[in-house]
């Protein structure tokens, strides 16, 4: 069904989105480097995360586009 997959699609977005946003908090209040590394693995690890779920289809686009050429 067409409105499952854009409801799916806009989860995986708010998901991801809501996800950087609090490791941009989490940075900003780090007080350490280790700590900022953590923050930013976490943050990449969420990245990885939300491009893996992404639709095969929106991958290809992607590609075809020239961006993301880690999908």
């Amino acid at each position: 069904d067409g409105a499952a997959s854009i409801a799916t699609n806009a989860n995986l977005v708010v998901k991801f989105v809501v996800a950087a946003e609090q490791g941009k908090q989490d940075f900003n209040v780090a007080r350490s480097k280790a700590e900022r590394i953590t923050i930013i693995r976490r943050v990449q690890s969420e990245w990885r995360a939300f491009v893996a779920a992404l639709p095969e289809a929106v991958k290809t686009r992607a590609r075809a586009e020239g961006v993301g050429s880690s999908y």
